[in-house]
């Protein structure tokens, strides 16, 4: 074997003293905490942003191709027209 089976109370332990050794690095190195907070909230800020910014490329992206359908409709009933007066064209 490789290295010793430590027993579930011994591993507890063992992960006890890393976390109480973690949080005193945290408690003591306010300016660190600081930090890592006002990281954090830019990252949320700009995440909202991206959000925001997307929901506005989306709602015109809509509105384009609302337009764009109703261009397609104009269009037809232009060329329904057009067909329509060479028929009658053709008639005469």
């Amino acid at each position: 074997m490789a290295r010793s089976k430590l027993t579930k109370k011994e591993r507890d332990e063992k992960q006890k003293e890393k976390n109480r050794i973690k949080q005193q690095k945290r408690r003591s190195d306010p300016h660190k905490k600081n930090v890592e907070q006002m990281k954090n909230t830019e990252r949320r800020r700009k995440c909202r942003k991206n959000e925001e910014v997307r929901a506005i490329e989306q709602a015109k992206n809509t509105e384009r191709r609302k337009e764009s359908r109703e261009d397609v409709a104009l269009r037809e009933v232009e060329q329904a027209k057009d067909s329509e007066r060479r028929r009658k064209a053709e008639k005469c």
